[in-house]
């Protein structure tokens, strides 16, 4: 041992005192053995400490109640086969690191393509709804949008506001908070509505079966995620962006237009108004570029159907003779009937 404890009593009362006697022992033993309990001590502490950790780290979010549950259910959001096709490409790839290189150029191929798609999709649907929010402060306008690509093969979306509207305060933040801290930073985000229609279950079949059947909504798409955004202030930025959208949506005007005289009006050209008159408008808007950071669809198209009903609500949508209808009835059956 390295100490002994004696019990001496003391001579003026009685009291008992305790006092450690160190024995003829090595000098360094006594320090290796107190280095030993140091470093046990501490390892249990780290371990202790590690533990406490693991188990204070939140569980998985749970659903709060039936409703959450059917609320998933009922607007479970569907990734065409296209897409769906596309990410099992990927993943198989990655599980087959033989054909890596040999798969390289094909799966570069389609990512070009999705995103060709989804672009195309944003063009086809241009008037969306705008987002600007921080904590609980948010800003919506309803947009018609540029869709173009950048030098960096960026998706970039432009746009302008009138000067008098406050999103443009709130833009303007969100332009800046690229240098803040992320649990501080504006945030914003531009939702692109495509072809949805109201959903009957006298669809799904005869009375008994629409007895174990609710309406839905069948609808299409993509919310563009962005990271950054330039204001334009300067008349030329700005009529370069009016000019440009004005020209695209006169192409679609003679396009779906259905009147067949539509090609023999003149043109309208903004570029061609008189020059006073358009820098007194011109004023009066604030020009917008935002650079998109991710694209995510989100499609309900009956997925969650059988291929006869899913038949059967297409042929539905096209009774309805409405042009909407049509639309979702087309994209269901190229991305749910094949």
């Amino acid at each position: 041992m390295y100490a002994q404890l004696i019990r001496a009593e003391s001579s003026n009362n009685n009291d008992h005192t305790y006092s450690f006697l160190f024995s003829s022992v090595q000098p360094s033993k006594i320090l290796a053995g107190i280095g030993l309990g140091t470093c046990l001590y501490f390892g249990y502490s780290c371990m202790k400490y590690v533990v406490k950790k693991m188990m204070s780290y939140p569980s998985a979010p749970q659903l709060q109640s039936e409703q959450d549950q059917h609320s998933i259910h009922h607007h479970e959001f569907y990734i065409p086969k296209y897409f769906s096709a596309f990410r099992n490409n990927v993943q198989m790839n990655n599980n087959s690191h033989q054909k890596e290189s040999l798969n390289s150029l094909s799966e570069s191929k389609s990512l070009q393509d999705e995103n060709s798609f989804k672009i195309q999709f944003m063009k086809e649907n241009s008037f969306a709804l705008l987002l600007t929010w921080k904590g609980n402060q948010m800003f919506t306008s309803h947009v018609p949008f540029l869709i173009e690509s950048n030098s960096n093969h960026d998706i970039v979306l432009k746009f302008h506001l009138a000067k008098a509207n406050p999103h443009c305060k709130a833009l303007e933040e969100f332009s800046k908070s690229i240098y803040t801290e992320e649990s501080n930073r504006w945030k914003c985000m531009v939702l692109f509505t495509g072809p949805h229609f109201y959903i009957s279950p006298k669809w799904y079949g005869d009375v008994q079966v629409q007895k174990r059947q609710v309406p839905t909504w069948n609808f299409t798409s993509i919310h563009a995620i962005c990271e950054e955004c330039q204001i334009i202030h300067d008349s030329d930025g700005k009529k370069e962006i009016v000019t440009e959208l004005t020209n695209v949506n006169e192409e679609w005007l003679l396009k779906y237009s259905k009147n067949p005289n539509e090609s023999d009006l003149v043109r309208y050209d903004f570029s061609k108004v008189d020059e006073k008159f358009s820098q007194v408008l011109l004023q009066e808007i604030v020009g917008f570029t935002l650079t998109v950071k991710e694209l995510k669809e989100k499609w309900k198209l009956s997925q969650n159907k059988s291929p006869p009903i899913i038949q059967s609500v297409v042929e539905g949508l096209q009774r309805s003779g409405s042009d909407l209808a049509i639309q979702t009835a087309e994209l269901m059956r190229n991305y749910t009937t094949k």
